[in-house]
């Protein structure tokens, strides 16, 4: 019986939350998940032929569709830019296949729940029963995804978020770490929440909410 074809695996983007991806790919590694980071792309012209950790920089995101042999993930996800993560992706001008999920080991992910197509789920994340994540879905350490949540496509949770149940994050918001979210309510679109705080009621798409309980404090954009 043969061993599974190693996968081969380039960051998008050489920032902190790529490099928390790197870590989650050889934790994976050294659990003995056939998988490997060969490189990163990133804009920064300065940083082409560097290593960083041992891993080489490639090139620009746009050198992506030179590369047949390799899986991609999106590790772009500041609160300065999250809600352009989607523009990254099309500037790779890759098919949805090329991407691919990149679980912490320590990370516990329900059989009953769903991650799409290049998700990062980094160190001691739970993603608990008929929770759907999205595509290119950023979860940082110790956050909670409660059961039947929906988490949409691009969003970012930073790190110790506790995310209640029945809650719908839309596509592209931003929840900032330490905060926590009402069971049942709804995140808009694009919408930002402060760190640390306490949602007790709907964010309306590209609003930023802060405090406790958290409140409107000014339009996104």
């Amino acid at each position: 019986m043969h061993s599974a074809k190693p996968t081969k695996i380039v960051l998008i983007g050489a920032g902190g939350n790529s490099l928390e991806a790197l870590d989650a790919i050889c934790a994976g590694r050294e659990a003995g998940l056939p998988i490997s980071c060969v490189g990163i792309l990133d804009d920064n012209p300065e940083l082409t032929g560097q290593n960083i950790f041992g891993v080489p920089v490639l090139g620009r995101v746009e050198d992506a569709g030179r590369m047949p042999d390799v899986r991609f993930v999106l590790g772009i996800g500041s609160v300065t830019g999250y809600r352009e993560r989607h523009l990254h992706i099309d500037r790779a001008g890759l098919s949805e296949d090329r991407f691919v999920s990149v679980i912490h080991p320590s990370a516990v992910i329900s059989p009953h729940a769903s991650i799409g197509a290049g998700s990062i789920i980094l160190q001691n994340a739970v993603v608990c029963s008929s929770a759907v994540v999205g595509r290119h879905v950023l979860v940082l350490p110790n956050t909670t995804v409660n059961h039947n949540c929906v988490v949409e496509d691009y969003a970012c949770l930073g790190g110790h978020v506790c995310v209640s149940g029945n809650v719908r994050i839309g596509k592209s918001a931003y929840i900032g770490s330490g905060s926590s979210i009402l069971s049942n309510v709804r995140i808009g679109d694009e919408a930002l929440v402060g760190l640390g705080a306490v949602v007790i009621r709907d964010v309306d798409p590209r609003t930023v909410v802060v405090g406790n309980p958290a409140k409107f404090l000014r339009t996104v954009g």
